[in-house]
């Protein structure tokens, strides 16, 4: 109101000092000019007023506005960076787990290597021992005796043919000579002198038409095993099976042909594994 109420004084104090334009005067003297109205001088104040006010406001309007959309946009910015924390989070678990995985693989490829370079070194001696246990026992090749490996043992091989008659339980001197010196050179040897060894009978399909394979294969075992010496904690220990018909090497149970029979009818001198030698061994020269 004070505002309107300086206006108006303004107003009238400006139309007091200037005359007409024309240097006339004016046409109604003495009486009020149209101009000078209080009614027009007040509603003219007014409209200046709210223009005045409307012209103050429009730049408060103008920054409020302004700053609800900075904060709009500070809060889409916030809204951001906690979501990208929360990727970053959820990145450096991932990350974590995936070294995690990364050191138990190695680990594991570690221990895997490790045992594959153990296994590899008992392979190796096993088969440096066959070497060795070739060489000792070549010069009775020509009787029979030979050393393999089957089922991955090391096995001595004592031909049928030369041991055993077909159908018969009874060594001959020549046979026992040479167990004699198989058994002699077995304990000669360190690394055998100490170890088991399974006495194994076998017989052929053919034999097993007039006796049982079973008890027959048994008594060729217990004969061998009486010729060789006694066991002893210090020296090689011996143990026996019988396996019959159901181990051939050569042929088929059904229908073998005598050399098929000769092979098949024979003894075996296994090496019996320690544990750590549960491994599976294959002749590295066949």
């Amino acid at each position: 109101m004070y505002v309107t109420y300086m206006v108006i004084q303004v107003r009238r104090q400006q139309k007091n000092r200037c005359p007409d334009l024309t240097g006339r005067a004016s046409a109604n003297p003495g009486g009020r000019n149209r101009s000078n109205h209080p009614v027009l001088e007040v509603r003219w104040a007014i409209g200046l007023g709210v223009a005045l006010v409307i012209g103050g406001c429009g730049p408060r309007f103008s920054a409020q506005s302004a700053c609800d959309a900075q904060e709009s946009r500070l809060r889409a910015l916030d809204d951001d960076v906690r979501d990208a924390r929360d990727e970053i989070d959820k990145l450096k678990k991932k990350l974590r787990d995936e070294h995690l995985a990364a050191e138990t693989e190695r680990a594991t490829r570690a221990q895997a290597f490790a045992e594959y370079e153990q296994r590899l070194a008992q392979l190796t001696e096993l088969a440096a021992r066959l070497r060795d246990l070739r060489t000792k026992l070549l010069p009775l090749a020509s009787y029979g005796v030979s050393a393999t490996v089957r089922l991955s043992r090391i096995t001595i091989q004592l031909s049928g043919s030369a041991f055993f008659s077909p159908g018969s339980t009874t060594l001959g001197p020549e046979a026992r000579r040479l167990l004699h010196e198989i058994a002699s050179r077995l304990v000669a040897d360190p690394t055998l002198a100490k170890r088991t060894f399974q006495v194994v009978g076998h017989a052929d399909a053919a034999e097993s038409a007039t006796r049982d394979p079973w008890a027959l294969s048994l008594s060729r075992a217990r004969a061998v095993l009486a010729v060789l010496p006694p066991s002893t904690p210090d020296t090689v220990r011996w143990s026996v099976a019988a396996l019959g018909t159901t181990d051939p090497i050569a042929g088929s149970l059904d229908r073998p042909s005598l050399d098929e029979q000769r092979r098949n009818r024979r003894i075996e001198l296994v090496l019996q594994q320690a544990p750590e030698e549960c491994l599976f061994f294959r002749d590295p020269d066949r």
